[in-house]
């Protein structure tokens, strides 16, 4: 009698035992989403190199297939402009076109790892379809690093697609476009360097470019339609403001 009363308390015992571990193992908190790398992605830097893309035909390197949680081909998102590593500097460009006003304009700005004013440039153009303006910028943009002989290592940076496909060579440029094909042929010409590398970026990281674009169209006669500055204090007022803004990351 005694032992099968043991053995009844011992079984008692296992009973809550059990209870109390299963219990324990439901009340466990799950391991937080944000620390599981299954479920996490890194956004994709898909700057490259120009040279990897340049002389076309059959030996051209084709644009990778991303899955599809990456972002597209050419694209970067930050957040916001970033400055350029030590020791190089940014081109960023970008053209405008006033249907209603019969204007176009394109501005481009070389900044150097600081985030300071090297050169900024605005011009005025003749009426354009926006790809012309933006492929346009982009054009006098390498000119100004040219002309600024100690600019090597260059970063470009604009919001068209488009330009930057036709430069990469994702998209052709025809003869028959006489618009734009010269201006991309020169691009090219100019960007035969490894130390230069394209990449596009959203609209909202472009203000400064944008702004003086549009600086640019309204630009008159007395102005020979182009006006370049190589000293900060010199800026118009909005432009040394986003520059600011820039710099400061906000």
């Amino acid at each position: 009698m005694a032992g099968a009363a043991a053995a009844g308390v011992a079984f008692l015992a296992w009973g809550i035992s059990k209870l109390m571990s299963s219990s324990s193992e439901e009340t466990k908190s799950p391991e937080p989403l944000a620390l599981r790398s299954d479920y996490y992605r890194e956004p994709i830097d898909t700057g490259r190199r120009f040279d990897q893309f340049i002389g076309g035909g059959s030996g051209a390197a084709p644009p990778p297939a991303y899955p599809s949680y990456q972002y597209p081909r050419s694209i970067t998102i930050t957040p916001g402009w970033e400055k350029p590593p030590p020791g190089s500097y940014k081109l960023n460009f970008d053209g405008c076109d006033r249907h209603q006003l019969d204007l176009a304009g394109a501005g481009c700005i070389i900044r150097d790892s600081n985030g300071s004013l090297v050169v900024a440039a605005a011009y005025k153009l003749s009426r354009e379809n926006i790809s012309v303006a933006e492929a346009e910028a982009l054009r006098k943009g390498l000119q100004l690093a040219k002309q600024y002989w100690k600019i090597k290592n260059l970063s470009i940076e604009g919001d068209s697609m488009e330009v930057i496909d036709r430069v990469l060579g994702h998209m052709d440029t025809k003869r028959s476009e006489s618009g734009i094909y010269p201006i991309i042929a020169d691009i090219k010409k100019e960007m035969q360097r490894p130390c230069f590398r394209i990449k596009h970026i959203r609209s909202e990281h472009n203000t400064v470019a944008n702004e003086l674009a549009n600086i640019g169209a309204r630009l008159g006669p007395e102005d020979q339609d182009q006006k370049t500055w190589a000293c900060a204090f010199n800026l118009p007022s909005k432009v040394a403001k986003l520059i600011e803004k820039d710099r400061n990351g906000y």
